[in-house]
């Protein structure tokens, strides 16, 4: 698959802003509630849950493709090592500007874990190594569509049931998630998405299938989004399992969005393409940059999602978070060195 793919290109592009626009949501969702704020906040989460397993889909659909030669050595030169370094020295970044030099004990130890966002970077590192595996399976037509649907349900559908068992009864759900630690269920997850970026790729869908999955995908947001509002009164605190990257809802959602691009990034107008092009080559960086460009901008100049009304203000400190990690990770991309920490 050496040609460009403009549908992978919209589909980071647009990934990308989803994510900045999630966690300029999620920025004091918690704290907020119970409020017009918290519910407005809620709304804003809901709509770009599918963000983060959108790039595994696409990673799947790229490794996966037989027009993609498996060379063990590039994966771990290239793709793997490449993912290390980005980890490696964003983390450095992160922890010198939140915990400073002081104990180099600690920050060498806070570097390899890395701030929370970066869960997806080990899980990226995680499936790489597995893709030769998985592209024996995606070899085997009939084996690869067995272990799609056997992983769906038990990512998505055991997972979530025992998990929704357990919402009024603590106790419950800490021995429910124990279970379902026990036997790998929620990691499967990512690998789940990782295939089926491949699976929809590469299969055709009739106009009556995809027009079916759209309407359900947007059913989604909206029942996410009440779903969320209606426990967490019930509940009396802020209740987040719609959120989880593993719901059905998210699923279904990112499937969507997916199947969507796929189908229309071809109607892109000449205009916007070299722009689209340009914003799925930063969207690496971009996600690795936005926190710490939140952080900085609350910290040095109380500057944050909460700083004007945000029932408007949301999306419009989503959209300045965005343009100024943008602009960051371009110029960081100019700096020999560095260009394979934002690409």
């Amino acid at each position: 698959m050496n040609k460009r793919i403009l549908a992978f290109d919209v589909m980071r592009a647009v990934a990308a802003f989803a994510v900045v626009w999630q966690h300029i949501g999620g920025q004091g969702w918690p704290e907020s509630f119970p409020s017009s704020e918290w519910e407005a906040r809620n709304v804003f989460v809901s709509f770009a849950q599918w963000s983060v397993p959108v790039f595994f889909m696409i990673s799947g659909a790229l490794f996966l493709s037989p027009d993609k030669p498996l060379d063990i050595k590039r994966l771990y030169r290239k793709n793997i090592l490449r993912i290390i370094y980005a980890f490696l020295f964003w983390s450095a970044i992160y922890m010198i500007y939140l915990e400073g030099l002081d104990n180099i004990k600690i920050f060498f130890l806070s570097v390899l874990k890395g701030p929370a966002p970066f869960w997806f970077l080990k899980s990226m590192i995680g499936i790489y190594i597995f893709v030769p595996v998985l592209k024996s399976i995606a070899e085997n037509r009939h084996v690869f569509r067995y272990f799609v649907i056997v992983a769906v349900i038990l990512t998505f559908g055991v997972s979530q049931l025992l998990d929704h068992v357990g919402v009024f009864n603590a106790q419950r759900m800490i021995l429910l998630n124990e279970y379902l630690d026990t036997f790998g269920l929620k990691s499967l997850g990512v690998v789940t998405y990782f295939i089926l970026g491949y699976y929809l790729f590469s299969y055709s869908f009739g106009k009556r299938t995809r027009y079916t999955i759209y309407i359900l995908g947007f059913l989604s947001f909206f029942l996410s989004a009440l779903g969320t509002r209606y426990f967490s009164h019930v509940m009396g605190c802020p209740f987040n399992l719609f959120y989880d990257d593993m719901h059905p809802f998210t699923l279904i959602e990112a499937v969507a969005i997916f199947l969507f691009i796929k189908n229309h990034a071809d109607g892109c107008p000449q205009s916007i393409r070299r722009y689209m092009v340009v914003v799925s080559n930063c969207s690496l960086g971009i996600y690795l940059v936005h926190p710490l460009m939140m952080t900085v901008l609350n910290d040095q100049l109380a500057f944050n999602s909460s700083t004007l009304d945000p029932h408007y203000f949301l999306p419009v400190f989503a959209i300045i978070v965005f343009i100024l990690s943008f602009i960051v990770v371009r110029i960081v991309s100019y700096i020999p060195g560095l260009r394979n920490t934002v690409s």
